[in-house]
């Protein structure tokens, strides 16, 4: 069962690597439509209520990414899902250190460490969303970047115990390694 987790985690992390390489090259390609008047397959340029938008549609099956078409909200898209390309990088080294033989090592520990690490980064983002809709707005609303920031709160502090677990697993390995 750990192998088989880990065997879908790694398929996870690399079908969502080529995702964000096809979403990467064909939002450039977006842009080379917009500017030079070319027409390219997969993409596709439109109004709406007085914005444009760009879509995206992947081959082989009817998924589309749509966006509004700007620079900023492009590379925001990237950077979005390039932390989530790292994300599943983590959950899979994470779920490496169960089907392993030797557990408690520091390379065990270090690949949970990361992945804590890695799960902070939507806690600071969704705390600096929060804050900036106050001074906006001057109201909190709770909005769907927050709740995905309490799932991944959720899955540091499970990952924090593990850590401290493996870190006591580790001295008394040690222990055991002297007294023999």
């Amino acid at each position: 069962m750990k192998k088989t987790i880990y065997i879908l985690t790694r398929g996870l992390f690399y079908a969502f690597a080529v995702f964000f390489c096809f979403v990467f090259i064909f939002s450039i390609l977006a842009f080379v439509e917009h500017y030079f008047g070319w027409n390219i397959p997969f993409v596709d340029i439109y109004d709406n209520i007085g914005q444009q938008y760009a879509k995206i549609s992947l081959p082989f099956i009817d998924f589309k990414v749509e966006f509004i078409f700007s620079v900023i909200v492009v590379i925001a898209m990237w950077i979005g899902l390039l932390f989530y390309v790292t994300y599943f990088y983590a959950l899979k080294e994470f779920f490496r250190v169960f089907i392993e033989d030797q557990v408690f090592n520091h390379k065990s520990l270090k690949r949970l460490k990361d992945f804590f690490y890695i799960n902070l980064i939507p806690i600071l983002y969704a705390l600096g969303l929060s804050i900036g809709q106050i001074i906006k707005n001057g109201h909190f609303k709770f909005e769907e970047d927050q709740g995905i920031a309490i799932f991944h709160l959720l899955v540091a502090f499970l990952v924090y115990l593990y850590m401290d677990l493996l870190k006591k697993g580790k001295v008394l390995q040690e222990e055991n390694d002297l007294t023999i």
